[in-house]
């Protein structure tokens, strides 16, 4: 009984069912001494392709035609790349947002501003990064409450503000 649970049907990202989850559970195979049934499965003969992050490449992208019905055109997409590096997408109900990473000079800058206080900051952060849907800052300080807080979250996740792992002792 394997579904898969639709994440963002424009992207085509899915999740397996937790019924599946459970299933490839119960085939790891048991360090007892005594033989743990098998279970024979396509989700137990290549778990590690299950719990690989998606990536999607500009291959996949037509130039002249949308990612998404509404969405920016490829070729949008592959010259924001190249300019920027790494892009990200978070989905929200309303739909994705498109943003890119943090430079050091736009970090320093709204750090070094001491009239900004912490949601002013948030707000300025999501308005340098994001490039989809482009939205005034006025837009921003008027969207939907959580949205700057949870884009310049991710934003400075992903420019090396949050480590991958604890430190490791030499």
């Amino acid at each position: 009984m394997s579904q898969e649970h639709t994440l963002f049907p424009e992207f085509g990202a899915t999740a397996p069912n937790l019924d599946q989850n459970l299933q490839l559970e119960e085939t790891v195979p048991s360090t007892d001494t005594q033989a743990a049934p098998k279970h024979e499965s396509k989700e137990a003969e290549k778990p590690e392709e299950q719990h690989q992050e998606e990536v999607y490449d500009d291959d996949r992208y037509a130039p002249d035609e949308p990612i998404f019905a509404g969405g920016p055109l490829g070729r949008e997409i592959n010259e924001w790349k190249e300019k920027y590096g790494d892009l990200y997408f978070t989905p929200f109900d309303d739909g994705p947002y498109i943003w890119r990473k943090l430079a050091r000079p736009e970090y320093r800058k709204f750090i070094n501003d001491k009239t900004l206080d912490t949601l002013d900051r948030e707000e300025l952060i999501t308005h340098a990064i994001l490039l989809y849907p482009a939205l005034t800052l006025e837009q921003i300080k008027n969207d939907a409450a959580g949205r700057a807080s949870i884009l310049s979250e991710q934003g400075m996740a992903k420019s090396a503000f949050v480590a991958n792992s604890a430190p490791i002792k030499l």
